[in-house]
């Protein structure tokens, strides 16, 4: 169920896009079954749950369908959030 809302999220999105980066919460546990501190990288390819160290065992257990990446970059989700919003935009201009 959770891997067909990521790929009806994406088919509705159009072929204009080929991933979703999600922040909230509440849509991360829609789309992965996890609730906790993480931003999720939805792709035709899977997901990626990027989590910080701390939550990576819960997600790992918690997460459905969703490849676990330990976030060590940053002291907090705050900053990672920033680093990651930063990037994209780098990364699409």
């Amino acid at each position: 169920m959770l891997k067909e809302r990521a790929k009806n999220i994406l088919d509705t999105l159009g072929s204009g896009f080929n991933a979703l980066m999600v922040f909230k919460p509440e849509n991360i546990f829609y789309l992965t079954g996890f609730w906790g501190e993480s931003v999720a990288l939805c792709t035709h390819d899977g997901i990626k749950l990027f989590v910080p160290k701390l939550e990576s065992t819960r997600a790992m257990n918690e997460s459905k369908y969703s490849e676990i990446i330990t976030a060590l970059i940053a002291a907090s989700m705050k900053q990672f959030n920033l680093f990651y919003h930063i990037q994209i935009t780098v990364n699409l201009s």
